[in-house]
């Protein structure tokens, strides 16, 4: 009968701040106690403050300044009663005197949330799905770039990639993997080893990133018309358009998406030259990212520059060695270009480094 009873009356009671309605007997004391005790509180403290007024306005009048110091006096007595009575109640039950603010535990974030916030590349375990959250969950983690957690990641086994996130309409996530920690062309010997993926590329390709140490994380945009352009050259001495016509190849992307070039007839000049097979000169116009390589997938010694860059002399960036080569001479005589070996007898002039070009990515800003 009881419960019933209190359960009626205390469904009348408001919510005050962290003071819930009572429930209980034991909520319905700390309820009625705690409000009662914020009144009277409010009360002395509105008393404190009239008998000061009180007292400042009295000026001499003696009548006046007795009748403040009696308001507040009977406020402090008002609040040592108070002050006993919640010692009194706090020795029987500290429950009637608490408060108790209900806090939620931190949630847990889960993995591919966080991912999904994000906007890029992560690396996984698996070939997981964009919409597989369990398996994101299970075998992915976020990428943040830098050349540590890179490797770090690769030696754990993390060799699948997915594009996650939104990275704006028409835009495609890519990654460019590199053996080296730095990978900007900015000092001789820069040639290394690169792997590259694109967001739509066969997902169930695994990226061979043993050895990796670095990566190049962004988006193009295949919606705006962005253009990067490209010149390769056999020659480095051009004087003029004509030169440039007879011993050069132009490859521009104005589409905005990734421009992979595998068939070397397509290097040729209008002399039918194959200039990608003797590359001594790079131009690079316009803002993105360019990548050459001497493997027709990618996973050759490259170079690598951000665009736009001046013209890139190709002997100042690869050494001699396992893609640079220099066998090639011009015979003073015909003043054509042939194998050294073949003109060891007769006035010969070597031709500087060159390389070979098998593949090329251009992916605009």
């Amino acid at each position: 009968m009881i419960p019933e009873v209190l359960a009626q009356v205390t469904t009348t009671f408001p919510r005050i701040g962290p003071l819930q309605p009572p429930t209980t007997l034991e909520e319905l004391v700390r309820y009625i106690f705690i409000v009662t005790i914020v009144i009277l509180g409010l009360l002395i403290f509105w008393r404190l403050i009239r008998a000061g007024i009180a007292w400042m306005l009295a000026g001499e009048d003696i009548q006046k300044i007795q009748s403040a110091k009696s308001m507040i006096w009977n406020a402090f007595l008002g609040a040592l009663i108070i002050l006993a009575s919640v010692i009194f109640l706090r020795t029987i039950s500290p429950s009637y005197t608490t408060v108790s603010v209900p806090v939620e535990p931190p949630r847990k974030v889960p993995k591919h949330e966080t991912i999904a916030k994000q906007k890029g590349v992560a690396f996984c375990k698996e070939n997981c799905d964009r919409s597989d959250t369990e398996c994101i969950e299970n075998n992915c983690e976020n990428f943040t770039g830098g050349s540590a957690n890179t490797e770090k990641l690769i030696k754990e086994g993390y060799n699948y990639l997915i594009g996650y996130g939104d990275p704006g309409e028409g835009k495609k996530n890519f990654a460019i993997f590199f053996d080296k920690s730095g990978y900007e062309i900015t000092q001789p010997l820069a040639q290394t080893k690169a792997v590259f993926w694109l967001e739509e590329h066969e997902r169930e390709k695994q990226l061979d990133l043993n050895g990796m140490k670095t990566s190049l994380l962004g988006s193009y945009d295949t919606l705006e018309k962005n253009e990067i352009k490209i010149t390769l050259c056999r020659r480095t001495d051009l004087k003029n358009e004509e030169d440039m016509q007879k011993f050069c190849t132009t490859f521009n992307n104005t589409e905005g998406k990734a421009l992979k070039k595998e068939n070397i007839s397509s290097c040729k000049s209008k002399m039918g030259i194959n200039v990608c097979d003797y590359v001594r000169e790079i131009r690079i116009e316009y803002h993105g990212y360019v990548l050459l390589t001497q493997n027709e997938n990618f996973n050759g010694y490259a170079l690598f520059s951000p665009a736009p860059q001046t013209s890139l002399q190709v002997g100042g960036l690869v050494p001699v060695g396992e893609w640079g080569k220099q066998d090639m001479c011009v015979d003073k005589k015909t003043n054509l270009e042939v194998l050294c070996d073949l003109v060891k007898d007769v006035p010969h002039e070597h031709l500087p480094v060159y390389i070979s070009v098998k593949s090329l990515l251009l992916i605009p800003k």
